[in-house]
């Protein structure tokens, strides 16, 4: 629930409203609409906000709480394994099965992508380097037109069979080049371990 800020964002004196929080309420047609609980509230504060658009209301949410500071993305890179579905939340999905699997290689199946035997085999198979330097450019790209529209967030899922050497190796490598960009990474690998 929103509290005592959506009031100040919307105009309303708050001053004399004292505490109150901002939920929804059946109008005069039956039909839900904003409103609040103060004793004095007609329902023009929510009638204000609802007007604005998302960049409106993030801007004026920004104005009211926010710290000045620049505009930095933040991203998330999730490595994952098909057999266990995609991430729901990714913004952006990479599949790293064209690169041969290290489970194949009988003295690499007990190690993970974080492993330097792994990350080594897998940096080295032919396209591996390639893909990256294009992903990144790629990357690189949208993140500046991201930070244009104001989004902060964003995740990016990195993918192969089991999710536990090509996908993790990739997703430490795209972590680390973002991470060399400016942008604020942290790299999740959603199931490693889960074998």
């Amino acid at each position: 629930m929103l509290a005592l800020p959506v009031v100040a964002l919307a105009g309303v004196p708050v001053g004399r409203l004292g505490r109150m929080t901002v939920r929804p309420r059946r109008g005069p047609t039956g039909s839900w609409t904003g409103g609040c609980w103060a004793p004095t509230c007609t329902g023009r504060c929510w009638r204000r906000i609802r007007r604005l658009n998302v960049h409106e209301l993030r801007a004026k949410i920004d104005a009211a709480f926010g710290q000045p500071r620049t505009h930095r993305l933040n991203a998330t890179v999730v490595s994952f394994g098909y057999k266990y579905g995609l991430p729901l939340d990714a913004d952006l999905v990479a599949d790293c099965r064209f690169l041969p699997n290290p489970h194949w290689v009988e003295e690499l199946r007990p190690y993970t992508g974080r492993d330097p035997q792994v990350r080594d085999y897998v940096l080295a198979q032919p396209g591996a380097r390639e893909f990256l330097d294009q992903y990144a450019a790629l990357l690189h790209l949208m993140g500046d037109g991201f930070a244009r529209e104001g989004k902060r967030y964003l995740t990016l899922a990195v993918g192969c069979t089991g999710g536990k050497h090509r996908s993790v190796a990739i997703a430490e490598q795209v972590g680390a080049r973002l991470a060399a960009d400016g942008i604020g990474v942290r790299v999740v690998h959603r199931d490693l371990g889960r074998e």
